[in-house]
């Protein structure tokens, strides 16, 4: 499977490009490739949360920030997570807007919400009910104990 840990942007940006390759064709599931997806899934929220997240060590930081999953993370981020979890297909029925229906790409729907607030609230907010979910889910896995 050779995944690589995240060491440094160009490693995090490498491997949102590679993220980006899973949102036109999602694996299916109990794949090698699904898992790779996961693994890479957690490299990205691990770095981003050593690297974007971390207001903890600073004291004088804003409350609020401490609580924004947004605070630190790129709309291109953003929008290769939710194509990377919904696919495009999903992502155009819950965020009904033509980039994400018409031809869709990384880019051009980028060059459509940098322009389109309401659009790029309406992704941010999706985003943030992603990781929500995402954890609600993990929280509540059943832990498997190997037998004594």
């Amino acid at each position: 499977m050779d995944i690589k840990p995240i060491h440094n942007e160009q490693d995090y940006q490498a491997t949102l490009r590679e993220l980006a390759t899973y949102a036109d064709n999602a694996p299916e599931p109990d794949t090698p490739d699904s898992d790779r997806l996961k693994a890479l899934r957690l490299l990205v929220k691990t770095y981003e949360t050593k690297h974007y997240h971390n207001d903890e060590s600073n004291p004088i930081a804003p409350v609020k920030q401490r609580n924004n999953p947004l605070h630190g993370v790129t709309l291109q981020a953003i929008v290769t997570a939710l194509v990377a979890h919904f696919g495009w297909a999903e992502l155009a029925v819950r965020i009904p807007i033509r980039c994400f229906s018409n031809d869709p790409s990384i880019a051009s729907s980028l060059k459509f919400l940098r322009k389109t607030p309401w659009a790029r609230d309406k992704v941010e907010g999706l985003y943030a009910f992603m990781l929500r979910d995402i954890q609600r889910t993990s929280d509540s896995a059943p832990t498997h104990h190997a037998p004594e």
